[in-house]
Formats: structure tokens, C-alpha cells, sequence
């Protein structure tokens, strides 16, 4: 086989596994350590160019009509030593307008070693700066992180940009003095960026104008999505929170929007509910996830679950007349055993008293949450990163989608 052949396989390889770890780091079944094999793979693709040096960018360049954005994996090597000395022009013609080829990029620069901390000199284009800033944000350490001055400048240079991801980037460190910055831009921020600066405010600690925001927008179609539902639900008490499910079903009914939002709620109230919705084949495994989140159980692990039902299909298939292409988002997620999690729940009812908040098995703790940061799925840990900023405002938001090595050196660095 040759040189090339073995080169341009690592193009192809790299570039699929990065377009796959973007929806790696939010699946329901995926854990630290099923991260952590899935980039020691996409590393090895990566060192592969490395070996290569000169020769994969031709390979990639050669091959760029071919294989599109898959030879992005390969600018993105080029890009991946200077990371904290600015973005290479060749690489960024390369990206620009190209979403898919975007996300490559993102994901495969986060296994660099130095985060950005600046943005290169020369970047204008809207979506390159909004592209560092990310990486910024899922970067930024929450334990050792560079000198807080310069997350402020990069905050500012983004700003000056005209993109609101500043606000985002200033609650992911943590940076509760900036608050009412953040609060006096919920009303200057677009409709469609509206929902994530008030969540930052929110993050931050604001109860106030974030929480009036957010209700808002979750009483109007089409609501909030996942994250912010999560930071407004854990922001209020929980007779607050049953208002905000009541307005959330008087608008939209029995939804995937409502069983979703009943487990970042944490109320066992709703769990009778839950167990109810187990019969509707196309909300049942999403029932049993906020079953779970609420009750701490990995339905799997417990032979709480069943088999699928025969013959179901859900998203893309092998039908080119078939329309839907979109993907299964309960895909991982185990099918409960309705009648089983019933009598669990009636035996052990009283262990969750309702009026009381649960998140995964317990009222939710810093310590706690630090737990399920170590061992959870990736969505219970991105609500336990949530809560830990929600329950001490100042805290750094964990970044649940770095690379899985970075997360365990933060993590074992930690403390409640």
C-alpha cells in the first residue's frame, strides 16, 4: 500500500470521526470514559498527519474536491501547532461558509495542548471569530485556566466584533462581577440570540431579568432549547418550576419539550407521570431519562429496560425515498420496562418526597454534582455542570465536551 493511499485513509478517517464527535459529546449513553476512546482514536488519525507532515496537506489539498470537508481534518493539522499564534489564511479560505467543515475544525483543534486566548490579528470574518470563541469557551480550564485578564480580553475583542458570544464565554468562566454587563445585553441581543444571554446571566447569578427572559421565551413557541430549559428550571423553586411546566403544557401538550423539562425540574411530583408517558412508543425513552434524571437509576445497569419493539424504525434508514433524514435523538437510550420502574417506584416513593428538588437520586450539592461530573452520561453531566454554577453563582462552567484526558486531569484537581 502506499504512502499516499495510507495518508489520504487518515484524511478520510480523522475527518469523519471529528464531524462524529460533535455528536458524541451530547448522547445520552456516552460516559468520560466512552470519550475518552473515541479521541484516543480520532488522535491517532491526527498523529498519523503528523508523520506525514508535507505530504498529508497535499494529499488533502489533492483531495479536497473529493472528499470535501473530510480533508478539513488535515488543514485543521496544519492549524494545530500555532494554535495560540493565530489561524493560518490558507485554512481559514478553506472554512469559511462551510459548516460541516467548521465543526471538523472545532473539534479537532480542541485536542490541541494551548487554548486560544486571543484572536489572530486579521480575523474579520463574523463566523471565524465565532468559531475561536468556542473554542474558547470548551478550552478554558475550570481549574488552571490562563490569567483571567485575558478571557476578559478575548470577551472584549469578540464583542467588538459585533457577536454576542462574549456573554457566553464570560459566564463559562465563571466571571460573576460582569453580570449586569451581561443582564444589559439580554436587551440588545437579537430574538435568536436572546435565550443563551439570558442563560448566561442566569449562570452568573442574575434572578431577575435572565429568569424573565427565559420564561418568556419558554411560553412561546417554539420555547427554549435543552440548556437553557435546564438553567431556567434550576434557577426557581419548585412551585415556580410547576408554573413554568404548566405554561410549557398548556402550550405545547404532551411533548418531548415537556417530559424533558419535567426531569431538569427534578420534582418527584411529576415521576407517576413519567412512569404514564412510558407507553408512547415515540416518548418512552426519553421518559425514562428524566425518570433518571430525577431518581439517580441507570435503567440498564438495574434490568429495569426491554427490547425494542419489533419493527420499529426511527430516523434516517436505508430508503432513498425516505424523507426523514434526520437522526434518532433517543438513539443509546435504553426502552423501560413500564410495569418494572412501576413497582420500583411504588416500592421506593418514599424516598423522594415530593415538594423536594432531586437531581440524579439526591437534592442537588456541589459535591454531589461533582460526582456525576466524574461518572455520569454526557446530558446528566451537562446538567451537573449547570447546577454547580446554579448553586454557587461564580463558578466556571465544566465544559463536558472537551477532550476526555483534559476533563480527568481537571476533574482530579477538583474539589466540592
Amino acid at each position: 500500500m502506499s504512502v499516499d493511499v495510507v495518508v489520504r485513509q487518515h484524511v478520510e478517517d480523522a475527518g469523519f470521526m471529528a464531524l462524529l464527535r460533535g455528536r458524541r459529546v451530547v448522547a445520552p449513553q456516552f460516559d468520560l470514559a466512552h470519550l475518552g476512546r473515541f479521541d484516543s482514536i480520532l488522535e491517532a488519525h491526527l498523529d498519523g498527519l503528523s508523520a506525514a507532515g508535507d505530504l498529508a496537506w497535499s494529499v488533502a489539498v489533492e483531495s479536497a474536491e473529493e472528499l470535501g470537508v473530510l480533508a478539513t481534518s488535515t488543514f485543521t493539522h496544519i492549524a494545530r501547532g500555532p494554535l495560540g499564534h493565530g489561524l493560518p489564511q490558507r485554512v481559514a479560505r478553506q472554512l469559511c461558509g462551510d459548516a460541516a467543515a467548521l465543526r471538523i475544525f472545532e473539534e479537532t483543534c480542541l485536542l490541541a495542548e494551548a487554548p486560544y486566548r486571543t484572536l489572530p490579528r486579521g480575523v474579520e470574518h463574523s463566523s471565524t471569530a465565532e468559531l475561536l470563541g468556542r473554542i474558547a469557551v470548551r478550552m478554558r480550564s475550570p481549574v488552571d485556566g490562563p490569567d483571567r485578564a485575558q478571557w476578559v480580553r478575548l470577551c472584549d475583542e469578540l464583542r467588538t466584533l459585533g457577536d454576542a458570544l462574549h456573554v457566553e464565554l464570560l459566564a463559562s468562566a465563571g466571571a460573576a462581577d460582569r453580570m449586569s454587563e451581561v443582564v444589559a445585553e439580554i436587551a440588545l441581543t437579537p430574538a435568536a440570540r436572546r435565550a443563551a444571554v439570558a442563560g448566561a446571566a442566569a449562570l452568573l447569578g442574575d434572578r431577575r431579568a435572565s429568569i424573565v427572559e427565559l420564561e418568556a421565551i419558554s411560553a412561546s413557541g417554539p420555547g427554549l432549547g435543552a440548556r437553557e430549559a435546564c438553567v431556567l428550571l434550576d434557577s426557581v423553586d419548585v412551585p415556580h418550576a410547576r408554573d413554568v411546566l404548566k405554561r410549557i403544557n398548556e402550550r405545547a401538550g404532551v411533548s418531548r419539550e415537556l417530559v424533558r423539562a419535567c426531569g431538569f425540574a427534578g420534582d418527584s411530583f411529576y415521576v407517576p407521570w413519567l412512569v404514564r408517558q412510558m407507553d408512547d412508543l415515540e416518548l418512552t425513552r426519553l421518559a425514562g431519562e428524566s425518570f433518571s434524571m430525577i431518581t439517580g437509576l441507570d435503567l440498564a445497569w438495574l434490568d429495569l429496560d426491554r427490547k425494542p419493539p419489533e419493527n420499529f424504525e426511527s430516523g434516517p434508514n436505508d430508503d432513498p425515498n425516505d424523507p426523514n433524514v434526520d437522526m434518532d435523538e433517543d438513539d443509546g437510550l435504553p426502552w423501560p420496562d413500564q410495569e418494572k420502574i412501576a413497582a420500583w417506584w411504588k416500592a421506593n416513593s418514599h424516598r423522594f418526597p415530593a415538594g423536594q428538588r432531586f437531581f440524579m437520586g439526591q437534592p442537588p450539592s456541589m459535591a454531589h454534582c461533582l460526582e456525576v461530573l466524574k461518572s455520569g452520561y454526557q446530558r446528566q453531566r451537562m446538567a451537573a455542570a449547570i447546577w454547580r454554577c446554579i448553586l454557587q453563582p461564580g463558578t466556571p462552567l465544566f465544559p463536558t465536551d472537551a477532550p476526555a484526558w483534559r476533563q480527568k486531569r481537571w476533574l482530579a484537581q477538583m474539589t466540592a
